[in-house]
């Protein structure tokens, strides 16, 4: 393979996870703050799209396990406690999901 240029996308998160036609589709999103909500803050717009298929979506999570697990024992996120991380596997609500809480790291 050629060392060309690979294009980047930042992402503010994964909005929604869609599974139809047998593939995995994740919603990228970002806030914009043309879009406010009714309070003022920049509401979520989806930016982009990844498909893949199921045994792909299986491999990318066992690579953001192994991601997590880096940067909490670099001490770039921070260990939940047993009760926060138990609520975090078993809720099936999304919006009520518990996610690592991430240090500020200045860089120097």
């Amino acid at each position: 393979m050629k060392n060309e240029e690979v294009k980047e996308i930042y992402s503010d998160g994964i909005g929604k996870i869609h599974f139809f036609g047998n593939m995995i589709r994740l919603d990228l999103m970002s806030f914009e703050p043309a879009e406010d909500d009714e309070n003022g803050k920049p509401n979520p717009v989806v930016t982009n799209r990844i498909v893949m298929s199921p045994n792909a979506f299986l491999a990318s999570y066992d690579s953001f396990v192994n991601m997590i697990k880096k940067l909490t024992d670099a001490g770039v996120l921070s260990k939940a406690s047993e009760e926060t991380a138990e609520a975090a596997e078993t809720t099936e609500d999304p919006e009520n999901s518990v996610a690592p809480e991430i240090k500020e790291v200045s860089e120097n």
